[in-house]
């Protein structure tokens, strides 16, 4: 019995030390397997943190959540989702290489691309050009609502010299006087109304084949226009939208590159109607710009005072600045003013890359030749004299 229950007892010892050892080889596996996910998980939350640092978008002002590209929230229109177009902020504008526009890094302003708007006749660029030289860029005016054709007849000498065409983009009809005009709300063109038109003027400005620098909705801050941010049912927000939407209508034109263009000060001048609230991101936009006229008598101001501020906010954003149209009201100090402002002030501001004078005897006369001095003076600032 003893030598029978001695066996036993020595089997279920070695059966009980079994057990231990077999529960001490499971936890040890438990133990290094648990290891082994700890690490991984934690290289793996490591790499989430990285891409999203590295993709993280904060060269672009962030939008009202209303109207984040890509949201299904109701939009204050009453749709439920933005265009397909709208739907991606990755897109990168066409680059083209022959436009004086190129957007280099600009250390002093001694080779400062220049344009005109010498008015909508094709004589006027030549008169102009007798007159002062021959310019970098030539301006022109489209309305969505009437004359709205690319402008082959007075493009195509444009072309031919060698110039590059700057297409004010107008969202009105110029023969209605209220600034109310639904047919050219922002809701208007985020509802594909214009689909059609703005397809047709891309395909005309490819075919053109020269470099052409769009500025749809310029000076949309203010409130003169059908399509400020202020009026006719709009907002910043749905301006943005806009012009992205504008935008995507011509990923395909390779020889098109898009201009930005604010007034050098709000109306009204709010928080809410600020320049900062109408940049559409860096990947739509090319050039940034500001128009802005001394109106002279007792409303001078100098170059600085005038663009001073606007200027500053859009140094912000890292992109080749022009001033998109400037001019100064015949006076006696008009002479002085345009002296001052490109040898001295404009300087002050490396990122300026160019600008464009609006030659025309409009609110002011604006003209450069409106007296001999000015004349004299606007000759004397040009970069190739």
């Amino acid at each position: 019995m003893s030598s029978s229950w001695s066996i036993c007892y020595n089997e279920r010892m070695q059966l009980v030390l079994y057990k231990k050892h077999l529960m001490t080889g499971e936890a040890f596996i438990g133990i290094v397997a648990l290891t082994v996910f700890v690490f991984y998980a934690v290289a793996f939350m490591w790499q989430l943190f990285l891409m999203n640092e590295r993709f993280s978008p904060s060269e672009n002002p962030p939008l009202n959540a209303l109207f984040t590209a890509g949201t299904t929230t109701p939009l204050l229109n009453g749709t439920t989702a933005l265009p397909p177009s709208l739907s991606s902020a990755s897109k990168k504008p066409a680059v083209f290489s022959s436009s004086p526009f190129t957007p280099t890094t600009v250390t002093n302003n001694n080779n400062l691309k220049w344009g005109a708007y010498t008015g909508w006749e094709n004589q006027s660029v030549r008169v102009f050009e007798q007159l002062v030289g021959r310019p970098d860029i030539v301006a022109f005016f489209v309305h969505f609502g009437n004359d709205n054709e690319f402008p082959n007849d007075f493009a195509g000498e444009v072309k031919a010299n060698g110039q590059t065409l700057a297409i004010f983009w107008e969202y009105t009809n110029y023969n209605i006087t209220s600034v109310n005009q639904p047919k050219y709300s922002y809701d208007a063109i985020l509802r594909g109304d214009w689909d059609t038109y703005l397809r047709s003027f891309a395909v005309e400005t490819k075919a053109y084949g020269g470099p052409v620098v769009l500025i749809p909705f310029s000076e949309m801050n203010g409130d003169w226009f059908p399509w400020a941010g202020t009026k006719n049912g709009n907002t910043p927000e749905k301006a943005i939208l806009a012009y992205r939407h504008v935008h995507d209508m011509f990923s395909d034109v390779p020889n098109v590159k898009f201009g930005w263009a604010v007034n050098q000060k709000s109306a009204p001048d709010t928080s809410e109607n600020s320049i900062a609230r109408y940049y559409p991101g860096s990947a739509y936009v090319d050039y940034v710009g500001v128009d802005g006229f001394n109106q002279g008598g007792g409303q001078d101001q100098s170059f600085d005072e005038l663009f001073g501020n606007a200027l500053s906010i859009l140094s912000s954003y890292n992109k080749p600045i022009y001033i998109f149209s400037m001019g100064t009201a015949e006076g006696p100090n008009k002479a002085a003013w345009i002296t001052d402002a490109f040898t001295v002030q404009i300087p002050k501001y490396p990122n300026i890359v160019g600008w464009i004078w609006f030659n025309e005897n409009k609110e002011r006369d604006w003209r450069v030749n409106s007296n001999t001095k000015s004349l004299e003076a606007f000759k004397s600032i040009l970069p190739n004299n």
